[in-house]
């Protein structure tokens, strides 16, 4: 049984989908990424808990070589 439900991902808006004992963190509100992998329930990838969370406005930016 697949199914998607919204919710935090670290901090940030995104959706949960899950399928048998996977399930992935998507984040599409920073670009589509992928932030979150568990395997029956255990989380797999890696997040630096200071930058949770956190969006970059480029507006402000003069130089993005």
């Amino acid at each position: 049984m697949r199914r998607w439900r919204p919710e935090k991902i670290y901090g940030w808006d995104g959706f949960r989908i899950e399928a048998g004992p996977v399930s992935y963190g998507v984040t599409p509100g920073i670009g589509g990424r992928i932030m979150s992998c568990r395997y029956a329930g255990e989380e797999l990838f890696f997040v630096q808990e200071e930058y949770a969370g956190q969006t970059y406005d480029f507006a402000d930016c003069n130089d993005l070589r």
